[in-house]
């Protein structure tokens, strides 16, 4: 039996078909991993407005435990007006990281440090150091 003969035509053709639904398929997978993406940037926009919401409630939470803090002024005399600020919320917290108070108030470590010791040494506060974390303060007992 003879073989039928395929024209280069026909098989060009096929070839081309065949590139055509590779194409398409990869634009869809794309299309579908640009939509994912949308979405999980969507997400991730409505995260960080939350985050800024609840940044926005505790920054106006801590203005008005500092501004209740300027009120007991033989306290500020005492330990001087950013220390007392500490003081209050610390009074309020229970206890306050180092960082926290870093990221309150803008002052170094050192700073935080010098304050932290006034407080310990006016017996008010312990300065708590833990080998994993940043020190705190917490109330004195």
């Amino acid at each position: 039996m003879r073989k039928k003969a395929v024209s280069p035509l026909i098989t060009e053709r096929k070839i081309i078909k065949d590139m055509i639904k590779d194409y398409e398929k990869k634009e869809k997978e794309i299309k579908d991993k640009k939509s994912k993406l949308i979405k999980s940037l969507e997400e991730v926009e409505n995260s960080l407005q939350t985050i800024k919401a609840s940044e926005g409630k505790s920054s106006e939470m801590s203005n008005s435990i500092i501004e209740e803090a300027l009120s007991n002024e033989s306290e500020h005399e005492i330990l001087g007006r950013d220390v007392h600020k500490v003081l209050q919320l610390l009074r309020k917290k229970g206890k306050l990281s180092f960082a926290l108070i870093n990221k309150l108030f803008g002052k170094d470590y050192e700073t935080i440090a010098e304050w932290a010791e006034t407080l310990e040494n006016e017996g008010f506060a312990k300065i708590k150091k833990p080998l994993i974390c940043s020190p705190y303060l917490a109330i004195a007992e």
